[in-house]
């Protein structure tokens, strides 16, 4: 019969399965802040520049209706447009008032985009953009916000995997 010499605990499973149990507890709350970081790094510098763009400005505009020229010259005239006497002057408070932000809520990312333009930016490069912005440049709100929604989806494993590589 073989003699017992002696017996070493090489590894304790239960306190690496506490472990990897404390750290799948603990995944959540690790993959939103990392998503919102890296997201913020990389998505929306590009997003805020998409958003920004100005096309240059043109002499010639077409407007959508008669009415809606009346409507713009009334305007002119009462002083509520602003022109260098002849052309349209732009603020630049359209293309530089986009504020996007990143936001991690109860299990959720959001990716926000916001501009107080209202108005001005839902008839310039929003829903309801007229044939005037359009032939002239304008690119709609949608295409780089979509762009940028896409670009984040595919950072999600990125993030996942760098932030699963750092827990272990």
């Amino acid at each position: 019969m073989p003699t017992f010499l002696r017996s070493d605990i090489i590894t304790d499973s239960d306190s690496k399965l506490g472990a990897i149990g404390k750290g799948i507890a603990d995944f959540p709350a690790r993959l939103e802040a990392a998503l919102v970081n890296d997201l913020n790094r990389t998505v929306v510098p590009n997003l805020q520049a998409g958003l920004s763009y100005e096309p240059p400005q043109r002499k010639t505009y077409k407007f959508s209706t008669p009415k809606s020229r009346r409507w713009y010259m009334w305007q002119v005239g009462l002083g509520n447009i602003p022109t260098d006497g002849k052309n349209y002057k732009r603020s630049h408070g359209l293309s530089q008032g986009y504020k996007v932000t990143v936001i991690a809520n109860d299990g959720a990312v959001v990716l926000s985009v916001r501009n107080p333009a209202g108005r001005a930016q839902r008839f310039t490069k929003g829903k309801y953009q007229t044939i005037g912005h359009k032939i002239n440049g304008w690119i709609p709100d949608a295409q780089p916000i979509n762009f940028a929604a896409q670009r984040a989806r595919e950072r999600i494993p990125v993030v996942a995997s760098q932030v699963v590589r750092s827990m272990f």
